[in-house]
């Protein structure tokens, strides 16, 4: 019954088009009036079928409620509907026109992060860093660890806290993040611990590595930030090597919409199930969640690992 439901809900053009520009991401309601140019009650009326057919649903984020595709369209049709849809045969009109207005959306959305840590001084660094220090230690990341690795990246690694906690696990510590001035804070700290250690200015969607390149990678309290977390943990996936393995630390939902302003966050938090969906459309296996709670954030721990 749900299959019939879902495939009357995309005999429309316009739905279709909605269908497609959130495979990896969510949009508001203005977003996508702007994506697909159309008018609001038109699009609104659009989303309520979607939403009634389970092929989209909506999450409240403070006062924004944001749109994707639903966890039963995941599960069930939506790798055969995106082989349909990514065809020139599919007879969507303009999707290149909404991929590119989609790329405006997202680009919006990373240079709010990008501009925050660019031009943060010192002050306002160690308030930063105090803050999350506070939230999920770098104490606590070495009680999350575990194995031995060549390489272990540290992606998103803001001032380089963590660095010297994973130089116990690896040969070489990498640090990556998409802010300059973040890294000479992480230099610093890499010298004054006598690391072996890398550096790289880089996009967490974009990574400057080779194919099964990294052994280990840490993604802590990062993907908040991020314009479309699937897409970075795909790119994620792609530098691991076979076994190599994901530490994740991120916020479960909370409803403190002051980080947006003083953090420069993007999301409030996501939920178990979000993230673990995200990990395994990746490509990773889940080898283990665990929830803790610090100054009053219920915090997900998460380890992964690429399979064979």
């Amino acid at each position: 019954m749900i299959l019939i439901k879902i495939f009357k809900a995309l005999g429309d053009e316009t739905r279709l088009r909605i269908v497609r520009i959130l495979k990896d991401g969510s949009f508001t309601v203005n977003e996508i009036i702007f994506i697909i140019s159309g008018r609001q009650s038109n699009i609104s009326h659009h989303l309520k079928i979607l939403l009634d057919a389970e092929v989209v649903e909506s999450k409240k984020e403070g006062s924004w409620i944001y749109y994707r595709l639903s966890a039963v369209f995941r599960s069930s049709v939506k790798d055969w509907i995106f082989t349909f849809l990514n065809n020139d045969i599919s007879g969507v009109s303009d999707s290149i026109g909404d991929d590119r207005r989609v790329d405006v959306i997202y680009q919006k959305r990373k240079s709010i992060a990008m501009e925050y840590f660019s031009s943060i001084d010192d002050d306002d660094e160690k308030k930063l860093f105090s803050f999350m220090n506070s939230i999920f230690s770098s104490a606590d990341i070495g009680s999350i660890l575990s194995g031995k690795f060549d390489t272990i990246a540290d992606i998103g690694c803001g001032n380089g806290r963590n660095l010297p906690v994973l130089a116990q696990y690896a040969d070489c510590v990498i640090g990556v993040d998409s802010s300059a001035r973040m890294l000479q804070f992480a230099e610093h700290i890499c010298i004054e611990n006598g690391l072996t250690y890398k550096l790289e200015v880089a996009d967490i969607t974009e990574l400057p590595f080779m194919n099964n390149e990294i052994g280990g990678v840490l993604i802590n309290m990062v993907l908040h930030h991020l314009a479309v977390p699937l897409v970075a943990l795909k790119e994620v996936t792609r530098v691991l090597q076979p076994n190599g393995k994901l530490f994740l630390v991120e916020f479960l939902p909370h409803h403190n919409e002051g980080l947006r302003d003083t953090h420069a966050d993007l999301w409030l938090g996501f939920t178990e199930d979000e993230i673990s969906g995200w990990v395994k459309e990746s490509g990773l296996d889940v080898l283990k969640t665990e929830i803790k709670e610090h100054q009053g954030y219920r915090i997900l721990i998460l380890i992964g690992q690429k399979p064979v």
